[in-house]
Order: structure tokens, then C-alpha cells, then sequence
């Protein structure tokens, strides 16, 4: 990442817990309302649904309240309905996941789209993404604005 300069910084978080980033008990890695994007890549589907939530306050703490402001979040989702090949996959995936986690490294199918509307936030637009070759497994990317620039905080 060094060719970004000091666009892009990357931190450990010790603790794991993603508002440890915001917090305001300890310096600030992320300033809050300070981002025009929030990325998040097949992060959430590894993640407890509390770590999940807590991630998503996170992008909505630091995103500016502007209609310019917006998240991307990318991870896979249920391929039952897309071809053949991603529903076996799909259905290996469900139960490697169920009975054995570390073989699928711990990522489950998700769809993103309703916690986010849960939570207030704008889908600007919602795409599935089907696979060229193993693992078969489909993907949802979405973009969209959190409540704070929605006009529904």
C-alpha cells in the first residue's frame, strides 16, 4: 500500500473489536465523519453477527454526513437459484460451515442487503456476481449510504 501514500493506512486492532477504531477512550485511528468511502470485502461474512453490527456503526460513525458519502461491501451469498454449480457449491459451503468451519475459513453465506435497510441505510445498488471457476460460490456487492447522510438520524 506504500504507492497510496498517506491515502491509505492500515492498523491492527489488538482488542478485534472494530468501534476500537473510534473510540474515545484511546487515540483515534479513524476520525469520526472523516471518510468519503467505507470498503468492506468478504470481511463480514467471517464475522459474529455483534462484530458484524459493530462494523457497521463503524461506517456509519466515519463516513461525513453528505449524500456524496458512500459504503461498498462485498462477501458471498446463497447461489440456490443462479446455476447448478453454485447450488451444490452453496450447499457443500452450508454444511462444511454447519459441522466444519475452518474448511471453509469460517466465511458463511450472507445476505447483506436486509441488515442494512434494518439499520436505515440507502441500497443505491445491489449486484450478484456469479463465479468463472471454483469455488462456485456466488457474490452480492452493494453500495450504499448510511442513515446520517439519508436524512434518517
Amino acid at each position: 500500500l506504500h504507492k497510496f501514500g498517506n491515502v491509505v493506512e492500515v492498523h491492527l486492532l489488538e482488542s478485534g473489536e472494530p468501534l476500537d477504531a473510534v473510540s474515545s477512550d484511546q487515540l483515534q485511528i479513524v476520525q469520526p465523519q472523516s471518510m468519503d468511502l467505507f470498503i468492506s470485502t468478504y470481511c463480514l461474512d467471517v464475522m459474529s453477527e455483534t462484530d458484524m453490527h459493530s462494523t457497521l456503526t463503524l461506517a456509519e460513525r466515519t463516513l461525513k454526513p453528505s449524500s456524496d458519502s458512500k459504503e461498498i461491501f462485498a462477501g458471498i451469498t446463497w447461489g440456490y437459484r443462479d446455476s447448478i454449480q453454485t447450488c451444490v457449491m452453496t450447499a457443500v459451503w452450508e454444511f462444511l460451515y454447519k459441522f466444519n468451519r475452518k474448511r471453509v475459513g469460517g466465511c458463511r453465506p450472507q445476505m447483506l442487503e436486509p441488515y442494512l435497510k434494518s439499520r436505515g441505510w440507502e441500497v443505491l445498488e445491489c449486484k450478484r456476481t456469479l463465479p468463472d471457476s471454483f469455488p462456485w460460490m456466488v457474490s452480492e456487492v452493494i453500495c450504499a449510504r448510511p442513515p446520517s447522510c439519508c436524512g434518517l438520524n
